[in-house]
């Protein structure tokens, strides 16, 4: 699927590694920290839902069918897939099997912008093979679910480094973090070993304010 092509496309709109120039330098910047004088206070996210060794149906998801006559009509919906594991829905078309869908769902199962792709047709643990199905199937049975548990992480920074490397898509609402070096978070998580922060935890907002992730990105620098 075409990451330039627009949410027409089922989720062919998800940019896979829209990322800005200097990410190696930046991203390091970003965690779930702690407020201090001289400190960044991040709030992360992370389904309520086993890593992806152990992922099976879980009573917090809900599961949906969605049909459409072709390929060539819309899903109409994209997925922030940066985590390879979960899809988080980033947006919702006005014209698609997803808004057909959501006319007739009853309430609070309809799909919601926030809401995390668990499996699509039985397949799951991997967002890449769950896209493709997505973009070929006609018939699609997706389980979704709106279970995250989130936390609050402060550090001070070290020489403008919080030990964390980040990434995003344009028009997302959250950073997700790829690897973890030697720095504050890591001595964090030695401190604090019931709130660990992890590779594939998403950083939702930045010193209390959230926002698109660009200008989350923008704080931490």
């Amino acid at each position: 699927l075409s990451p330039e092509n627009s949410l027409n496309n089922s989720l062919n709109s998800f940019d896979t590694h829209s990322q800005p120039p200097s990410l190696n330098n930046s991203l390091q910047s970003v965690g779930r920290v702690r407020q201090s004088p001289r400190s960044d206070v991040f709030s992360s996210v992370q389904p309520l839902l086993p890593r992806p060794s152990e992922l099976h149906t879980q009573e917090s998801e809900f599961r949906i069918s969605l049909q459409r006559e072709s390929t060539e009509h819309p899903l109409g919906f994209c997925l922030d897939t940066l985590d390879t594991v979960f899809g988080f829905v980033t947006a919702i078309e006005e014209v698609g099997a997803v808004a057909n869908y959501n006319l007739f769902a009853r309430e609070g199962a309809e799909i919601r912008i926030g809401d995390v792709v668990t499996e699509v047709n039985g397949i799951r643990g991997d967002v890449a093979s769950m896209v493709g199905e997505l973009g070929a199937a006609l018939d699609v049975e997706m389980s979704l679910t709106r279970s995250l548990t989130s936390f609050n992480v402060s550090i001070r920074k070290e020489m403008c480094s919080t030990g964390m490397q980040l990434t995003y898509l344009r028009g997302s609402t959250s950073l997700v973090i790829y690897k973890l070096v030697d720095g504050p978070v890591l001595a964090w998580n030695s401190e604090n070993p019931s709130q660990e922060v992890k590779v594939n935890d998403r950083i939702e907002s930045v010193n209390g304010v959230r926002g698109v992730a660009e200008k989350l990105m923008e704080m931490v620098r």
